[in-house]
């Protein structure tokens, strides 16, 4: 994908070096065995180009502690949107403003202020147990009239989308799982299997091609007058039950857009985007759920808080969602800039 490029990053990717190697984050850990079994002096370089899914990878964390405190003719240097437990032998570049990559969709979108016709938007593609509990939920309680709501349970990125399987293995588990020993509210009947949004011009260019084909993910992007009608986006994130926090475009389109949002991801997601600086309208949302650990709990209490949403009162939070719009801009500037420094030391260490 061209918009997860960053031209910064080049001369790494560009590495000819026969005792250099650098890799994306996931190839880096998947290879981590096999690329420290030399005993030829090597760099080994993990960046974090494209990388926005969950952290697999915890049990190779101890590992490359060790190789790097053990081979010491081995340079290990990591560049990770993650906060990696990483022992001091590592060299280690934290960069969570890798995240305001999105920002050139949304720079040219302008928010405006329209009349509220529908409380709230969630556009789910990608077939997943709990945004399908999610549709359940908006459609057991009737919020889907009040909503621009999708679910298409699509099997995998660039897969197929209204997928059969993924459905009924998502119902078996819910029925048989979650919903008797945590929500025995949501027992009974589902909906039907999909769930689209009328006239989505966004999704009749996804259908058109594949991942070869498109420059950008159409449906990365959104018709304006969603969010400009809307009161707030509900999002889950791409790995709820993730030991560390991941953040795709569905979060950062909404603060870019300068969208109330109520985000559940993994346990300390919000004070991740915090730390970042934004606005999570603690004081009008119920965010307590992002404290909760215990997964199943966690996505009950943000059942709860979507709750409280649809039977309360609408407060106005624009002025404070166009600070959250600027906050992307500046952290897209911050990230560029950021990329460079951290190119730059890394080709000194490695004397060019």
């Amino acid at each position: 994908m061209k918009l997860r490029s960053l031209d910064e990053f080049q001369p790494l990717l560009d590495l000819k070096k026969s005792n250099v190697i650098c890799l994306p984050e996931e190839e880096f850990f998947n290879q981590l065995e096999k690329l420290a079994d030399t005993s030829t002096p090597t760099t080994l370089i993990s960046h974090c180009m494209d990388q926005v899914s969950g952290f697999q990878h915890y049990n190779k964390i101890k590992l490359l502690n060790q190789l790097a405190n053990e081979r010491k003719h081995l340079t290990f240097i990591v560049i990770s949107v993650n906060q990696l437990d990483l022992c001091q032998e590592v060299v280690y570049y934290y960069f969570p403003e890798y995240h305001a990559i999105y920002w050139p969709l949304y720079k040219d979108m302008t928010p405006i202020q329209q009349e509220i016709t529908h409380t709230f938007l969630s556009l789910n593609k990608r077939g997943d147990p709990w945004r399908q509990l999610l549709y359940k939920k908006f459609w057991q309680d009737g919020l889907l009239n009040k909503s621009y709501f999708s679910y298409l349970c699509e099997d995998d990125n660039y897969g197929t989308l209204f997928h059969n399987p993924t459905w009924h293995a998502n119902c078996e588990w819910a029925d048989t799982d979650f919903i008797p020993r945590f929500m025995p509210e949501l027992s009974g009947p589902w909906p039907d299997n999909f769930c689209e949004l009328e006239n989505d011009q966004l999704l009749s260019d996804y259908k058109k091609g594949n991942e070869a084909v498109f420059v950008n993910d159409p449906t990365w992007s959104i018709d304006e007058h969603l969010t400009n009608t809307s009161y707030c986006s509900i999002v889950i994130e791409t790995d709820i039950g993730n030991e560390l926090v991941n953040i795709s475009e569905k979060t950062i389109r909404a603060f870019a857009l300068g969208h109330p949002i109520l985000v559940l991801g993994s346990c300390g997601t919000h004070q991740y985007l915090r730390d970042l600086g934004f606005d999570l309208l603690d004081d009008v949302f119920d965010n307590s759920f992002d404290e909760e650990p215990e997964l199943y709990a966690r996505f009950c209490k943000f059942l709860s808080s979507i709750d409280k949403i649809a039977n309360g009162e609408l407060v106005d939070v624009r002025e404070r969602c166009l600070a959250n719009r600027q906050r992307v801009k500046e952290l897209h500037e911050i990230m560029h800039s950021r990329a460079n420094e951290i190119v730059q030391s890394v080709c000194q260490r490695l004397n060019m």
